[in-house]
């Protein structure tokens, strides 16, 4: 599988939402959707997670590891992995060190959704604008979709959001040369304080230039406190 093109940094893009030098009305927009989509993730995604993950072309791929490579008695499966101020982190569990993060490909996929948009890293406006420029490119009573692009990026490469009235992310779509890339849907599940995917639906195109489809569905969050070391290992 090829990863994401990188003329267009969807994974930076996470902590995007800027504006492009215009008239102060514009500037005022950008910046309340920035704050909309910043404050909704804030409320509704934990500090720290851990989830399984499952999906048919996952389940081909833990089908490759050696048996031998198996902690004994156990089933390997897939967890993604979340604290705020790092990168996503998708492990292999119940397998040697080796295969652990054989799967690591897909956290590029999961970075540039734009899952953890705003909860990580740059975390003012200010900032974000110092780096990308944003517009929205329709605005209606139920939705929004955002153009974003890198300030110094090439012509034809950008990203598009389109957000629900409460700042909740619904689909992500990101171009290179006009060209789309790759997509994202999410499914939600409100549960108690949080609200939080429990399907990834991402279409991609592939090193032959044909799209292909992957679901990712997302098991029991377990909120725990993970260590910063499982996130720089």
């Amino acid at each position: 599988m090829k990863k994401p093109n990188k003329y267009f940094n969807p994974a930076a893009v996470l902590c995007l939402f800027l504006i492009f030098p215009a008239a102060p009305g514009q500037a005022a927009d950008a910046k309340f959707y920035f704050n909309l989509i910043k404050d909704y993730y804030s409320k509704n995604t934990p500090s720290s997670f851990s989830v399984p993950v499952e999906s048919l072309l996952i389940e081909k791929q833990l089908k490759n590891i050696p048996k031998d490579m198996i902690v004994f008695g156990k089933k390997p499966f897939v967890t993604l992995n979340f604290k705020r101020g790092h990168e996503p982190r998708i492990i292999i569990e119940n397998v040697s060190d080796f295969y652990k993060n054989m799967l690591s490909i897909y956290e590029e996929f999961v970075s540039a959704s734009g899952l953890f948009f705003g909860i990580k890293k740059i975390q003012t406006f200010e900032d974000f604008q110092k780096e990308y420029k944003m517009k929205p490119i329709s605005e209606k009573k139920i939705k929004t979709i955002l153009q974003v692009e890198e300030i110094d990026g090439l012509k034809g490469n950008y990203g598009l959001f389109t957000i629900g009235e409460d700042g909740q992310i619904i689909e992500t779509e990101f171009f290179e040369n006009n060209t789309r890339r790759l997509s994202c849907k999410f499914e939600y599940l409100r549960s108690n304080k949080t609200e939080l995917p429990v399907y990834i639906i991402i279409d991609f195109l592939d090193e032959t230039l044909k799209y292909r489809n992957m679901w990712l569905r997302l098991g029991k969050y377990n909120f725990k406190n993970l260590e910063d070391s499982l996130f720089t290992d």
